[in-house]
């Protein structure tokens, strides 16, 4: 059987067909949305944009090119775009610093540190989700999603889960500044056609005291050799 090589445009067309149905093409990053994390979300009425949305964590699987799938639990970081539970889409990941800057990476970071391991119900997971925004759509400095230029509140009609979901997040924000920080490394996963997505992964204790016990050692060593050569 005689293959025939795909010219470029013959190429371009299998990718433009293969995006229309929904598939990735091959060698790829990748993210899939399953579902909300803990069900049933929460909708609030945003200001800054304004606009009517659902707020909490996604299960989530990505899957690097060449490597492992991982499941996270993804929040949303991108107010315009959206996309489709159960469809694989193409995702390129960013870090926080150079997608965010400085300021905003920070204060991430130490949301991250401070609360996202403690978050186990659906008004929490949608508190968590309302200060991801707040510290990526607000503009004045001050964090809460109370004032500003962002800001949310409860669904006309709602119970009172979305006020507490406010409390919560305010109640975070407020504390960013005096407490822990650098405990996860955050990944934008980027996407020029679906919602960005943001992805923490843990810096774990253990590698930390690794690397400072490995470091501890080295410089033990160079001491030993510094005074063996001295008394030599």
């Amino acid at each position: 059987m005689t293959v025939k090589a795909l010219s470029k445009r013959e190429l371009a067309g299998l990718l433009t067909a293969a995006a229309m149905c929904g598939v990735p093409p091959a060698g790829a990053d990748t993210l899939v949305m399953s579902d909300y994390e803990f069900p049933p979300r929460l909708t609030f009425q945003l200001a800054g944009p304004s606009m009517s949305v659902g707020a909490g964590g996604f299960s989530a699987v990505y899957t690097p090119t060449g490597g492992a799938p991982t499941s996270f639990i993804a929040y949303c970081i991108d107010l315009v775009q959206t996309f489709t539970f159960g469809s694989p889409f193409v995702v390129t990941p960013v870090s926080a610093l150079v997608h965010f800057g400085a300021t905003r990476a920070s204060a991430l970071d130490r949301l991250y540190t401070q609360q996202f391991a403690a978050v186990n119900t659906n008004i929490e997971s949608a508190a968590f989700q309302l200060a991801v925004w707040e510290i990526m759509q607000e503009t004045t400095g001050s964090y809460t999603v109370s004032g500003g230029s962002f800001t949310a509140a409860a669904t006309p009609g709602s119970n009172a889960d979305d006020l507490s979901a406010i409390a919560q997040a305010n109640d975070w924000l407020g504390a960013l500044g005096s407490g822990a920080f650098g405990g996860y490394t955050l990944t934008a996963l980027t996407s020029a056609a679906r919602q960005d997505q943001l992805m923490a992964t843990p810096i774990s204790e253990p590698e930390t005291y690794a690397m400072l016990l490995a470091g501890l050692g080295l410089m033990g060593l160079m001491v030993r050799r510094r005074r063996q050569s001295l008394a030599a």
